[in-house]
């Protein structure tokens, strides 16, 4: 009875401690935000400040399957209009070869380039012409096979070209990197409950990682229930959600979006290295190598990776380095991204792209 009298105080203690750190916690993250424009009262006036499910993309939508040596793969056959957070009704088709839908009415003949990247190269949240792929098979009237595919990293993207180069010609390759994401993407065994083929280090060199279960329990394949206990903490407490985003992150609070990086993952400097190296290595005609960036255009991490990709690539003379960097600093967020490029930031990437890829 004492023990348990003496755990219920320590209990009450730490409780109303904690409560305190909270209220300190939310005093300071609102007077850090008081400007000329005002200040954001939000955590002081409601106890739930965010929605766990609002910070999740919907990504799960049927548009890939299981690929047992990229991790997955989009679906061939897939077609519909996608109307999910983010997406607007976006008409998204995948053809017989896997490979999303450009131009509709563009003529059939045999593909000239080869575009691959991650979900900037698929065209997220636009329909199939306004890709910046759609685009530039518009502008150059050639064939463009748009092998995009969300949340590929940089090494995972080269390897759908490997396969793809393997079962069809191409004058050139267009390989999209996101810049500050898809290095750090190739770290990883899961991501977003999606099983992947990690870059690691094995025996003093760098090589791919077999493709993992795609059933352990997590994933998207084999859903376990959700941890709603630190969903509540996560929704409630920025305390709590600061911990969780930093030690546990988010997607491994839903049940289904494991996300871990492999225990022998390369460095992301070792990675770009790997990359660049096997891309040039390629047996065709075109390589082009091109830097995608989300609107955090400025941040210390996407500007150590663009000098680490620029220099890498002026060491290999067989690649043509497209950088937009200096042309998308000058607009807005909200002229050109939608958290991926809209309509018209692809169509700036298009037209950098075959003005210093194609010419």
């Amino acid at each position: 009875m004492r023990v348990a009298k003496l755990l219920l105080i320590n209990i009450c203690v730490l409780a109303v401690f904690f409560a305190l750190a909270e209220v300190g916690v939310r005093i300071l993250w609102t007077v850090q935000r008081c400007g000329s424009e005002g200040c954001d009262f939000s955590r002081l006036t409601s106890v739930k400040f965010q929605s766990f499910s609002d910070r999740l993309e919907t990504k799960f939508l049927g548009i890939t399957q299981f690929d047992h040596d990229l991790g997955y793969a989009p679906a061939p056959g897939f077609d519909a209009l996608i109307n999910a957070q983010g997406w607007d009704n976006a008409k998204t088709t995948i053809n017989a070869d896997g490979f999303r839908v450009t131009n509709a009415d563009f003529p059939s003949k045999a593909p000239d380039v080869l575009a691959v990247g991650d979900s900037f190269t698929f065209g997220d949240q636009v329909s199939n012409d306004e890709t910046w792929a759609a685009c530039v098979e518009r502008k150059l009237d050639q064939r463009v096979d748009n092998g995009g595919v969300f949340g590929y990293g940089a090494a995972q993207s080269l390897k759908r070209a490997v396969i793809e180069l393997a079962n069809r010609p191409y004058n050139a390759v267009v390989l999209s990197v996101l810049v500050g994401g898809d290095l750090e993407r190739d770290r990883m065994n899961y991501r977003i409950g999606f099983p992947r083929p990690a870059v690691i280090r094995e025996n003093e060199s760098i090589t791919y990682a077999p493709v993992p279960d795609p059933n352990r329990p997590g994933t998207r394949y084999a859903p376990r229930p959700p941890r709603e206990y630190l969903v509540f903490l996560y929704e409630n407490s920025l305390i709590a959600a600061t911990l969780i985003d930093r030690w546990i992150k988010v997607e491994n609070l839903t049940g289904d979006r494991l996300q871990t990086v492999h225990p022998q993952a390369a460095s992301i400097e070792e990675i770009a290295a790997f990359v660049l190296e096997q891309f040039a290595a390629l047996e065709v005609e075109r390589k082009i190598l091109l830097l995608q960036y989300r609107e955090d255009l400025g941040r210390e991490g996407v500007l150590y990776e663009r000098r680490m990709l620029t220099e890498l690539a002026g060491k290999h003379n067989e690649l043509t380095l497209v950088d937009p960097y200096d042309r998308l600093s000058q607009f807005q967020v909200s002229e050109i991204w939608n958290e991926h490029h809209n309509a018209r930031g692809n169509e700036l990437i298009c037209e950098e792209l075959v003005k210093a890829g194609f010419n």
